[in-house]
């Protein structure tokens, strides 16, 4: 069995108490154990299925095009921007009142 000491000083009146913990190995080594479990979990993260994305729909003059249908294909290029395509995915979308498109990637 350990002892903790613990002063405590209480600086107006100048008094100092002492605290004395008893406790057991076991019981200390099980709580940290079950803390590290538990930080363990809490830090255990997935990555998403899909990557969400937002774009502004505009035309070749740069006019917003709203409420329209639109298809849109993603790629992922090796390289630089006129690589070969690693990963590619076409979309079918419409566009809302400002211009913009909503959709998930993956």
């Amino acid at each position: 069995m350990k002892n903790i000491y613990a002063v405590f000083i209480d600086l107006p009146a100048l008094q100092v108490s002492t605290l004395k913990f008893s406790f057991r190995a076991s019981y200390f080594t099980t709580i940290v154990i079950l803390v590290l479990i538990c930080c363990d979990l809490s830090a255990s993260a997935q990555s998403p299925d899909r990557i969400p994305y937002q774009a502004v729909i505009r035309n070749s003059s740069g006019a917003v095009l709203t409420d329209q249908s639109v298809g849109v294909r993603i790629s992922i290029l090796r390289g630089s921007s006129s690589g070969t395509a690693v990963y590619s995915e076409t979309h079918a979308g419409k566009t809302n009142a400002y211009g913009q498109l909503t959709l998930e990637i993956g």
